[in-house]
């Protein structure tokens, strides 16, 4: 599901900060729609009516990358929003950001346009969203 509808009320979404347990990489999708086009972010996007959180999270990230999830736990809420006076159109996310583990190689999906692993320091290097990079540098620090 795509993050670009907009309603008077905040929509819910998920977010996955995977990481691979042997290289400590984290897996990062480049968003091929708005919002956040173009720029590389932790894979998500919006819950379905009647899907858990988890359940969303894990067909999201599976979606995106093709990858499984191991180890799956919720880690925190983020709000995300957006007048629609920049590039991206308006929007209010409640994001229910989750951690958890997965190898391999990514194969990107549905609306991301490519997915790959990465270290924080190459991430800082990336066009990528300021969430992103903050809690990449917040699961780093806390390993």
């Amino acid at each position: 599901m795509h993050l670009t509808e907009t309603s008077p009320r905040p929509s819910i979404a998920v977010s996955v900060v995977a990481r691979d347990p042997a290289t400590g990489l984290f897996l990062l999708v480049r968003r091929g729609l708005p919002p956040a086009q173009g720029l590389w972010a932790f894979p998500g996007g919006k819950v379905g009516f009647g899907e858990t959180l988890l359940e969303a999270a894990q067909r999201e990230f599976h979606e995106e990358t093709g990858l499984c999830l191991r180890n799956t736990r919720f880690h925190r809420f983020l709000e995300l929003m957006a007048d629609g006076s920049g590039d991206d159109p308006a929007h209010h996310f409640v994001l229910a950001v989750h951690r958890a583990d997965a190898s391999g190689e990514p194969v990107a999906g549905d609306d991301a346009a490519e997915a790959s692993w990465f270290d924080v320091g190459a991430m800082s290097g990336l066009p990528i969203t300021a969430t992103t990079l903050a809690l990449a540098r917040e699961i780093a620090d806390d390993t």
